[in-house]
C-alpha cells in the first residue's frame, strides 16, 4: 500500500499503474543490507518483458536493482506505433509515465541521465524531439549528451528546463512541476522554449 500510495502522490492514476504493469515486491538491496517493499517496473520490448527494474525507498535513500539489461529505452514500443507525433525524452520512468498519462508520446533511458545509447538514434531520425531532463547538473549534462547525438538527425529538437536556476532537489523534474502546476502550464513552457540550431549542438 505504501508503494502504491507513493505513486498516487506522484500523480499516477490507477489506470496508468495498470497500463504500465507496475507491481510491488519484497527484495533486498545493497548486498542484503537493505530490505523492504519495492516498486517493480517491467521494461518491455516487442510487447514482452525483457528486463525488470526494482526501486526501494527507505531511510531517505533510493536503492535500485535491475534484473536483466539495464541500458534500455523505456516505452520504446510506442515509437513504432506512432510515427508522426513529437517525442518527449525525459529522465526517469515515473516522469515518462506522467507524460504518457497526459496523452503525450514519451520515452526515457532506464540507466539514468548520463546514459545514452547511440543505437537509439535512428528511432528519432526526422522527428520533432523535446528533451525534459531534470533541472540539476546531472540532468543538464545528460540532455547535452543527447543533443550532441540527435541534433543533426532530428526534424527539430528542444531542451526544456522546467526549473531554470534551481538548487531545490524537490523541484527538478516533470512530476515535481505537475504537482504544483497544470498540464497546460507544462505545455506553455514547452511551446515557449525555442528549437535548438545546429550551432547549439
Amino acid at each position: 500500500v505504501e508503494v502504491l500510495n507513493r505513486l498516487y502522490a506522484r500523480g499516477l492514476t490507477k489506470e496508468a499503474i495498470v497500463r504500465f504493469q507496475l507491481g510491488v515486491d519484497v527484495d533486498s538491496f545493497s548486498r542484503g543490507t537493505k530490505q523492504g517493499k519495492c516498486l517493480v517496473i517491467p521494461i518491455l520490448a516487442g510487447g514482452k518483458v525483457v528486463s525488470v527494474k526494482k526501486i526501494l525507498r527507505t531511510d531517505g535513500e533510493r536503492h535500485i536493482k535491475t534484473i536483466g539489461k539495464a541500458k534500455l529505452l523505456y516505452n520504446k514500443d510506442a515509437l513504432s506505433e506512432v510515427q508522426d507525433e513529437r517525442v518527449f525524452i525525459c529522465e526517469g520512468e515515473t516522469d515518462c509515465m506522467r507524460l504518457v498519462q497526459e496523452g503525450l508520446l514519451a520515452v526515457t533511458g532506464c540507466a539514468g541521465a548520463a546514459t545514452w545509447d547511440k543505437n537509439w538514434n535512428a528511432l528519432f531520425k526526422g522527428r520533432d524531439v523535446i528533451l525534459v531532463f531534470d533541472s540539476d547538473q546531472t540532468g543538464r549534462n545528460g540532455a547535452s549528451k543527447v543533443i550532441a547525438s540527435l541534433a543533426r538527425i532530428t526534424k527539430s529538437i528542444k531542451n526544456v528546463d522546467l526549473f531554470p536556476g534551481t538548487t531545490d532537489k524537490m523541484q527538478k523534474d516533470v512530476t515535481d512541476f505537475l504537482a504544483t502546476k497544470s498540464f497546460q502550464d507544462f505545455l506553455d513552457v514547452v511551446e515557449k522554449t525555442p528549437c535548438l540550431t545546429s550551432t547549439d549542438a
